[in-house]
C-alpha cells in the first residue's frame, strides 16, 4: 500500500509539471537527514546517484551535496553509535531522486554491486524504480518523461 501511495503521488506531481520535465536540470532532492550504519557505504551509494561527498561536520555527521544548487538541497548522513544524539534509525527513511536516465542509473547501481536492482516501470508520464540503499532506506528513482499525453 505504501509503495502504491508513493507511486501515485509521484505520478500526480509528474503530471502537474509537464513544462518542468522538458527543462529537467537533472538529479535533484529536497533537504533530508538520514541515519546510516557506515558513512563510506552510504556515501558510495549516493555518489552513484550523482551526489558528491561534502564536509564532515563532526564524528556523527557527513554532508552529501550536488554540483549545482539548482539540483536541490544536500543530504546529511548521521551516524550516532551512542544513541544519545538522535532517535533516527537506519533503514527508516524514504527518498525520491529525479534522474535524467533511469535505466543508466539502475545499470550503474548493478555494476557497482548493489543487490536487487530491478527494471524501471513505465507509467507514461514517468518511469519509476524502487531500490534500497546500503542501510535499507527506500529510494524511489524517477525519470520524468518529455512525451506527455
Amino acid at each position: 500500500m505504501k509503495w502504491t501511495t508513493g507511486i501515485i503521488g509521484a505520478l500526480i506531481i509528474a503530471a502537474a509539471l509537464p513544462s518542468f520535465a522538458a527543462q529537467d536540470p537533472g538529479p535533484r532532492l529536497g533537504a533530508v537527514r538520514i541515519a546510516v550504519n557506515d558513512f563510506k557505504k552510504a556515501t558510495d551509494f549516493y555518489v552513484k546517484l550523482g551526489m558528491k561527498a561534502g564536509d564532515i561536520y563532526n564524528a556523527a555527521e557527513r554532508q552529501l551535496k550536488w554540483d549545482s544548487p539548482t539540483q536541490g538541497s544536500g543530504i546529511t548522513l548521521f551516524h550516532d553509535e551512542t544513541g544519545k544524539m538522535s532517535k533516527l534509525v537506519p533503514g527508516t527513511a524514504s527518498l525520491s531522486f529525479v534522474v535524467p536516465d533511469i535505466k543508466a542509473t539502475a545499470q550503474s547501481l548493478r555494476d557497482a554491486g548493489y543487490p536487487d536492482i530491478g527494471e524501471p516501470k513505465d507509467y507514461k508520464t514517468a518511469m519509476l524504480l524502487m531500490v534500497k540503499d546500503p542501510d535499507g532506506n527506500h529510494i524511489e528513482l524517477v525519470q520524468l518523461l518529455t512525451a506527455w499525453p
